[in-house]
Parts: C-alpha cells; structure tokens; sequence
C-alpha cells in the first residue's frame, strides 16, 4: 500500500493516520511470520518498519529528542532482528540470477547447486532461531507499546516547517553520504548513501500531494538510485559470501569474483550519474522549490 499525506487534511492528522496504519500493519504481519516465516513476508515487513522511520525522520526536527529516539529504537531494533535472514534470502537471490547470466560448465554448476542448498539450510536455521528466540513475539511488544505513544509524538504543526527542515535534513545527507563514496566506495560506504536515497524517495512519496505529477518524478529518480545502490551493495556481498565459500573451486570463484565486479561497477556508476544530477542543487533550493509547491497548494481554495 503507498501512503501519502492528505493535501485537505492537517499534518497532525495524516502523520498520525498513517503512523497508525503502519504500525497494525506491521503487527499484522507478525502472526504469518512466527508462524511460516518466508522471504516475502520478512521483505513485507522490514518494509513497513523503513517507512516507519522515513516518517518519524521527516518530522525529526520538530519532536522531541526523547520521543525520536524511543521511536527510532523501537523500529531499528525491529528491522534489524529480521536483517540477517533477509541478508540471507538475498544472497541466494543475487547467485541465483548471477548463475544465469554465466556459462558455466555441469561440474561447476553442481557445485554451486550444492553451495545454494548449504545457503539455504543456513536461511531456514535463521528462521527457526527467531522463532525458538521469540523474536516475533518481542517485536510485537515493541510495536504494542509504540501505539500507545503515536498520538503523543505525532502532533506536529500545521506548517512547512514540519517537513521542510527533515527533508533538507534528508537531502543533505545524501549528498555527503554521495562525496563519502566517491571517495571511498566501500560496502558500508555505498550501504550508508543507498539508506539515505532510499529514506529520501519514502519521504518524497508522502508529500505527493504538494504536486503529484512533480513529486512523483522526483521520488521515481531517488527510487532509481536507491535500487542502483542497492544492487551494488547486494552484489559486493556475494562478492565476499563467495570469497569464503570454501567448498568451491578456486576457479570458479575467480570467474564468479569477475563477474560480481562488473555488474558492482555497472550499478555503481549508473547510481553515481544518476546521484550527480539528482544531488545537484543544494538542499536550500532543492527544499525552496518544494516549499513553492506547499504554498501553491495551501492557497487553493478547499
């Protein structure tokens, strides 16, 4: 579901609508989860939880200290119990689609047959630890008790303010999360600039109703990058996961290694060309031309 403020209503009342909708939502997805956890519903609600945080991150700046961080806690820690078995599935994803883009002979490919069937023992391993840990159970807790809190944090002002400054926020971090990586393209550098694109395109979708058709391509090309970096940071993973896969020959691992680079490298200068133009504008005009929008708008008769 995509979840947009309402343009006729106050911002109090479309943060806390959807903080509320996230949050049932979140919880729903928790029974089918402790009970069959599968890659789709780990993905389904690790995705709620981000946009969770886009949220509280948006209105960062006119909250109190204490109540970002209890909220942000609250979510990080839930996001990141489900992280390794989501690491996990996406690994065996990334081989899966590598394979079929590299001639391999039948004795290699076999290998790898093998190495996916031990990634995937280890996967399910993952799944039965959250579950004999009662992970889903204290994630639910966590949410419970951040429900009770959603009214408290979310009266914000009826004004620009409100989202103009986490946005700028948002933007400017971007940028110097983009210079770190040009200096360094690191996985946690790449990591760190792909959360800020990603965070930036959630936000984005929320404020749709400022100009939809404006906004809406300016969330689509912070979404590109997003997923750009996001290849780029999955395929260096494989890169390692298969760098320590000692049942494989060395070389195959050296054939797999060199195309893992290539396709890093393709998604990391598409993403870097894409950011560079995307990033141009400093966050000053890049939130000036969206708070023209939020003028425009509030001066339409209702």
């Amino acid at each position: 579901m995509a979840y947009r403020f309402n343009g006729d209503r106050s911002l109090r009342h479309s943060v806390r609508r959807i903080a509320r909708e996230l949050l049932v939502e979140c919880r729903g997805e928790l029974p089918l989860a402790r009970q069959r956890p599968t890659d789709e519903a780990i993905h389904r609600l690790r995705r709620k939880l981000r946009k969770l945080r886009a949220l509280l991150r948006l209105i960062r700046p006119v909250i109190s200290d204490d109540a970002y961080c209890n909220e942000n806690r609250c979510f990080q820690f839930a996001g990141r119990r489900l992280a390794s078995v989501r690491d996990a599935a996406v690994r065996q994803q990334m081989l899966h689609d590598l394979i079929g883009s590299v001639e391999l002979p039948a004795s290699e490919r076999l290998e790898l047959d093998a190495l996916l069937q031990s990634w995937d023992n280890q996967k399910n391993a993952g799944y039965e630890s959250l579950i004999g840990e009662a992970a889903f159970v204290e994630i639910d807790q966590l949410l419970v008790a951040s429900q009770a809190r959603v009214r408290e944090w979310s009266s914000v002002p009826d004004r620009w303010r409100t989202i103009g400054r986490g946005l700028k926020a948002t933007f400017t971090r971007a940028r110097s999360r983009r210079s770190a990586v040009a200096e360094s393209p690191t996985i946690p550098a790449i990591h760190n600039w792909r959360k800020e694109m990603r965070c930036l395109h959630l936000q984005l979708q929320l404020i749709q109703f400022l100009d939809p058709a404006i906004v809406k391509r300016l969330a689509a090309k912070a979404d590109q990058i997003n997923k750009q970096l996001g290849a780029a940071r999955d395929f260096s993973l494989l890169q390692s996961a298969i760098f320590d896969a000692g049942e494989l020959s060395p070389s195959l691992r050296e054939r797999l290694d060199l195309a893992i680079r290539a396709e890093v490298a393709r998604s990391l200068q598409t993403a870097c060309e894409l950011g560079d133009r995307f990033l141009a504008p400093t966050p000053a005009r890049f939130c000036r031309d969206l708070k023209s929008l939020w003028t425009a708008r509030r001066q339409q008769p209702s």
